[in-house]
């Protein structure tokens, strides 16, 4: 923002209207700066590069509370954004079908997702949550199949890069 310092803006939204999501639209970001925003609070970040449709649909799952962070397929990393590079250009972008298929992830596996990514077994997440082990094995195969990973280890690194898992916000006293 003019006038701000990299996210001093953020941080100031933040600080006086802590419930008011915020998210944020670059076409200078880098993967650091889009993590450091999540962290301090960002509901989502939009690269300037994202194709309208593609924009439309994170809005909108901003709007239903949801944490938006483009993923790059083949990197697995945060997508940068990149301004007047000619060689990026939208049509070229990465899909974010990564992240608009993590949303679609029904809410016994966003509470599973949450022991997941904190490393607890399945055993330990059947206790939590009151399931059975072989509930929650299909709950995670589900989760690790949304989040096109390979392993619940993939799964819970794919989901705290999105922005989808509550690891720094810790409920218990």
């Amino acid at each position: 923002m003019p006038g701000m310092h990299g996210l001093e803006g953020l941080k100031k939204l933040r600080a006086d209207y802590p419930h008011l999501p915020v998210a944020i639209m670059s076409g200078l970001a880098e993967p650091e700066d889009v993590k450091e925003a999540i962290n301090l609070g960002a509901a989502g970040y939009f690269p300037k590069t994202l194709s309208g449709q593609a924009l439309m649909k994170a809005i909108e799952l901003v709007l239903t509370g949801e944490r938006f962070v483009p993923i790059d397929r083949n990197t697995n990393a945060i997508m940068p954004a990149y301004q007047n590079d000619p060689g990026y250009m939208p049509s070229d972008a990465p899909t974010i079908n990564s992240n608009i298929e993590a949303v679609k992830l029904t809410p016994r596996e966003r509470e599973v997702l949450q022991h997941l990514a904190r490393g607890e077994s399945n055993k330990e997440i059947a206790r939590a949550l009151d399931l059975q082990v072989v509930t929650v094995k299909l709950h995670v195969r589900g989760i690790c199949k949304k989040l096109d990973a390979s392993n619940r280890t993939q799964a819970a690194l794919r989901a705290r890069e999105m922005g989808l898992t509550q690891t720094s916000q810790s409920h218990h006293g």
